[in-house]
């Protein structure tokens, strides 16, 4: 007996901040798509790292205030992060649980995890099926791209980054940025989920110098032996960035999610995202579901 690949165990990172609606969103969208369960953890800072560096000669007192005040606001982000939760819940009828296999039916737990969000983002995240940030760079979220980068490549799962808008519907028409790479086929395989039931799949391919414009008719082939119904097309860049024709085009055909690899180079043990991944990352307005 064969099982479609679903999302069962979906991570959402809140920080108390106006990401936290469309992450929300997203994630209780996949757990009710999925049968699924959202693992809904917020990050409490450590006092160490709640103060920022401080100089020689501050006195015990004036760190104490400051992190008194750090803490103060640690609380009252977990208590908007909280409300925004039980919001989400509530709408859409998600059921409180914390023990596995689970009710039966899309449930969530909030938790408080301590330590920085980069860091708590990969022990919560790498046993997950998918993680839900929001996107870094946006005016009203404070979420560093380094929760980002530490999660791609500490986790291996695979991430859906959401904008401030997310579609009603995740697994619509979907566009798939691809290129013969371990990183796009890590991408490809971790949005099988959502592929299996989509109404349209699109293969987009932008010919470079290490990809021929043909590349994404074999994984048309790929798909069709999973049942999926695909069209690949070559996207010209005509000048722009990669990145700009990729979501240029996407949007165009209406696409709901873009999946595609996430690139950079290391640094010491960190990623630094490619230029491809950053541009897409930062100006996409539909949620990008990258995987390195």
């Amino acid at each position: 007996m064969t099982h479609s690949p679903a999302y069962k165990s979906i991570l959402a990172l809140v920080s108390g901040d106006d990401g936290d609606a469309p992450t929300l969103k997203a994630a209780g969208a996949l757990a009710v798509l999925f049968n699924g369960h959202v693992d809904i953890v917020f990050a409490r800072p450590r006092a160490i790292d709640l103060v920022p560096t401080t100089g020689e000669g501050v006195s015990a007192s004036v760190i104490e205030h400051l992190v008194s005040a750090a803490r103060s606001e640690t609380d009252r982000r977990k208590s908007v992060a909280e409300e925004s939760a039980m919001a989400m819940v509530q709408d859409i009828g998600l059921i409180a649980h914390d023990a596995a296999p689970g009710p039966g039916k899309p449930s969530y737990q909030f938790r408080e995890m301590e330590g920085r969000e980069d860091d708590v983002v990969v022990r919560a995240g790498i046993t997950a099926d998918v993680i839900v940030l929001d996107r870094a760079g946006e005016k009203d979220s404070p979420q560093p791209l380094l929760t980002i980068e530490e999660a791609l490549i500490g986790t291996g799962r695979p991430l859906l980054i959401v904008p401030s808008t997310v579609p009603d519907r995740l697994n619509g028409s979907l566009a798939v940025a691809w290129s013969p790479t371990p990183q796009a086929a890590h991408a490809l395989a971790g949005g099988m989920p959502l592929l299996t039931g989509a109404e349209a799949v699109h293969i987009l391919t932008a010919g470079t110098d290490k990809t021929a414009a043909d590349a994404g008719e074999r994984i048309v082939d790929n798909l069709a032996r999973h049942g999926i119904e695909a069209q690949s097309q070559s996207v010209d860049a005509g000048g722009r960035a990669v990145g700009a024709a990729l979501l240029s085009r996407a949007t165009d055909l209406g696409a709901g999610i873009l999946i595609m690899g996430g690139y950079g180079h290391s640094r010491w043990r960190q990623m630094i995202l490619g230029g491809v991944t950053n541009h897409v990352l930062s100006n996409a307005t539909i949620p990008v579901l990258i995987a390195h």
